[in-house]
């Protein structure tokens, strides 16, 4: 049984379907890498991404810690632009409305996370969240109401 099959039962076993969480192989050179695509708005990235990461092996130097190369398996997991919509109008209210109301020296508070300006054009967002690091990964753009809606679900859950 291959890598990708292997994949395909752990994702069986745990109830998930390929019209629900798709497997796609590309060629990568010496690497295998899988990109698994959630179609179904009930699961979540981080609920597939502990079922398979298992499967994820990257060969570093003992030295440098760099990627060697070949030999590797890679898995990314996103969602479709339409599953990402419907997470995202769960917040996408209270996110425009945040942006309506934030000025230079105050951020606007949705749940465990609170949004602040960088510049007129940019927006971060800060988690509250207990072992959070806090500032989350991105700067946004302070029209990308999506993104930033995305990020605010991902920190209040």
């Amino acid at each position: 049984m291959n890598t990708k099959q292997k994949i395909q039962e752990v994702l069986k076993n745990a109830g998930i379907n390929s019209r629900q969480v798709s497997i796609r192989e590309p060629r990568c050179g010496y690497d295998r890498a899988f990109e698994l695509t959630i179609r179904d708005p009930r699961f979540e990235i981080e609920q597939i991404e502990d079922l398979v990461m298992g499967f994820k092996k990257v060969d570093r130097c003992e030295v440098s810690g760099e990627v060697l190369m070949g030999g590797n398996t890679w898995i990314d997991v996103e969602a479709t632009d339409e599953v990402e919509d419907i997470w995202a109008s769960e917040y996408r209210e209270k996110v425009e409305e945040a942006l309506s109301l934030l000025t230079d020296n105050h951020g606007e508070q949705i749940g465990q996370c609170s949004i602040h300006l960088v510049n007129e054009w940019t927006v971060k967002v800060w988690s509250d969240k207990p072992g959070s690091r806090g500032w989350t990964d991105y700067n946004f753009g302070r029209k990308d109401v999506k993104g930033i809606a995305l990020e605010v679900r991902k920190c209040n859950k």
